[in-house]
């Protein structure tokens, strides 16, 4: 009686203590939403800037389609279109960190975290924030492209691949802006977390074809 006396008390506990923590993360998740719609300030910028990137590539760099050695069925607005995509979720979830860095500002991340039981319910409620703001501009990005020539070549387990890559995406830019932000607690670190991001895309060889960029 007396070894499975404080199991019961684990098990209890455990199953009282895990409604808690999705209600937690629902509700961060939730309150994170409604400022990001409500304020035209957070929700503009998210996908503008990646909109604008596409549109430039895909305008300027049209005629990049007509290239000999341009090896790909489709025209450059679909060859963009996925690196696009992926920025945008990946921005999204960079987006993530200045939230976490006004409520820091702010003070309510510290109330926040003195009212949770579990600080990780934190966490994932910032994670599924950023999981339906990047399906949301996901949706729109492909509306964009859609309009402006995007040709789909690809099968649906492949399209469900790529779109489910992107998600994923934006998660581990949620990871990274929370880890930054709740290691350092200051706004003004706000640039460092940003500065590795804009590297890795900004040197990523995916403009035109390997092929081409050898000469």
């Amino acid at each position: 009686m007396t070894a499975t006396a404080p199991h019961a008390h684990e098990t209890v506990a455990s199953s009282v203590a895990r409604p808690r923590f999705f209600a937690a993360a629902r509700a961060i998740a939730w309150r994170h939403l409604y400022k990001w719609i409500t304020v035209p300030a957070n929700f503009l910028p998210t996908f503008m800037f990646p909109l604008i990137f596409f549109t430039g590539f895909a305008g300027a760099l049209g005629r990049i389609g007509d290239v000999p050695g341009f090896n790909y069925p489709a025209n450059y607005t679909t060859w963009i279109f996925v690196f696009s995509l992926l920025q945008t979720c990946l921005f999204g979830g960079l987006a993530t960190g200045f939230t976490i860095a006004g409520d820091f500002q702010s003070g309510f991340a510290r109330r926040l975290m003195l009212a949770v039981a579990d600080r990780r319910s934190i966490l994932v409620g910032y994670v599924m924030s950023t999981f339906v703001r990047a399906a949301i501009m996901s949706a729109i990005v492909t509306g964009v492209a859609a309009i402006a020539g995007l040709e789909v070549l690809g099968s649906i387990p492949e399209l469900a691949a790529m779109y489910l890559l992107a998600l994923s995406l934006s998660i581990c830019g949620t990871l990274w802006a929370a880890g930054v932000m709740f290691r350092a607690r200051d706004p003004q670190i706000a640039p460092a977390m940003q500065i590795p991001m804009f590297i890795a895309i900004f040197l990523a060889p995916v403009y035109v074809p390997l092929d081409l960029l050898t000469g």
